[in-house]
């Protein structure tokens, strides 16, 4: 009877950790934007203002951290947050299923003092319609700190511009909504090799998320 008596109590325990923990997982999360996508914090960011690509010094703006929970990667989403005392806009490209990214509001507006109350509604959505790809079978590419470099290994000419995507990480997560672009313009024959200096592309901290060239 004593041993039944403990084994009841420690199923008891364990179910009541199981859902402390559920609970834990949805206290953290802040808000659903639906689609397995989720604001899970809202803080005031200090430093360089990536939205734009200018890196120009901000301070107490209004930054989300946003979860993709999805098995499906992001192409575009546009948020709209309000609060009694505020509005705010945040634009992100390029999230991938189980990614995490650091947002900045579009206008660098000042973190909100009633930013625990605001609501977020995901004004537009939209996920890749066709799987990400580098195009290994393609090109070759190389990165160092501001410059990537691109290799046809085709076999035959690329006629079209060619236009590399790469974000920035932290820690795992991504640094801002901005996607950046590196574009070898007027194509590139079979064999041949080019540089274009980028100003945000780092060896350590950069991804390349996908290629794309034009086909003309």
């Amino acid at each position: 009877m004593i041993g039944i008596a403990i084994l009841a109590a420690v199923i008891i325990i364990a179910v009541f950790m199981m859902q402390q923990g559920r609970r834990s997982d949805e206290d953290n999360r802040e808000s659903s934007l639906g689609n397995g996508i989720y604001i899970v914090s809202s803080e005031p960011y200090t430093g360089p203002f990536w939205e734009d690509g200018s890196d120009a010094a901000v301070e107490d703006i209004w930054s989300l951290k946003i979860v993709n929970s999805s098995d499906e990667d992001i192409e575009y989403l546009k948020i709209h947050a309000a609060t009694a005392e505020a509005e705010g806009n945040f634009e992100v490209t390029v999230l991938p299923a189980g990614g995490e990214l650091i947002v900045l509001e579009s206008s660098a507006a000042a973190y909100p003092q009633d930013a625990e109350d605001a609501r977020y509604d995901a004004e537009n959505l939209a996920f890749f319609q066709e799987e990400r790809s580098i195009l290994p079978e393609q090109l070759t590419l190389y990165g160092q700190d501001n410059w990537i470099k691109a290799e046809n290994i085709s076999g035959e000419d690329i006629a079209g511009d060619i236009c590399v995507y790469y974000k920035n990480l932290e820690d795992g997560i991504f640094q801002g909504g901005i996607t950046y672009r590196a574009v070898f313009p007027g194509g590139m024959a079979a064999g041949e090799a080019e540089e274009q200096e980028v100003l945000h592309y780092m060896k350590d901290t950069s991804q390349i998320m996908y290629v794309t060239y034009d086909q003309e």
